[in-house]
């Protein structure tokens, strides 16, 4: 299994990243949406077949052929690694194995990074991290974010095993 950990301050993109990432593997690598679970079930009218919008917290799992994907937006506290731990134990129970995780993550200097590395098993042979800041400007921000999200999708793009994706 291998890990893709965006790592970033609070407000950095994590989960509009995993959101984009989740869209473009359902839409253009035509993986199936197997489980979707919106983390607060209460923001509104719950849809448990759908990608889920860029700025809410879920976890999905994608299939494709004998590949699955298992994204997971939901990083900000101890409750949320323990879910995605319970989850991935769940599935391994039934037999499935996710060939990649998606999950975010705070900086390396928090208890709570450490925790992540602990519950989840996670290595420096077994994950790819993209470190994720803060962008702020005045008037031209919303081009500048459009900029850095496009930028850094590239960098997953490369970052994301060959067999995962269509050629």
């Amino acid at each position: 299994m291998k890990y893709l950990v965006f790592t970033g301050p609070p407000n950095s993109g994590k989960t509009t990243l995993i959101g984009r990432l989740a869209r473009r593997f359902s839409e253009e690598q035509e993986y199936v949406l197997v489980e979707y679970k919106d983390i607060y079930p209460n923001h509104g009218t719950p849809s448990y077949y759908r990608i889920p919008n860029e700025s809410e917290d879920f976890h999905i799992l994608l299939k494709k052929n004998n590949s699955y994907i298992l994204l997971h937006s939901w990083g900000d506290v101890k409750s949320s690694i323990d879910f995605l731990a319970e989850v991935l134990n769940h599935l391994a129970q039934i037999n499935i194995y996710p060939d990649l995780v998606v999950m975010p993550s705070h900086d390396g200097s928090t208890w709570l990074y450490k925790y992540v590395e602990e519950r989840i098993g996670l290595n420096h042979e077994n994950k790819t991290e993209i470190l994720l800041g803060r962008m702020v400007r005045g008037k031209r921000r919303n081009g500048a974010v459009e900029w850095y999200l496009n930028s850094i999708m590239g960098l997953v793009n490369r970052s994301i095993p060959s067999n995962l994706l269509d050629e």
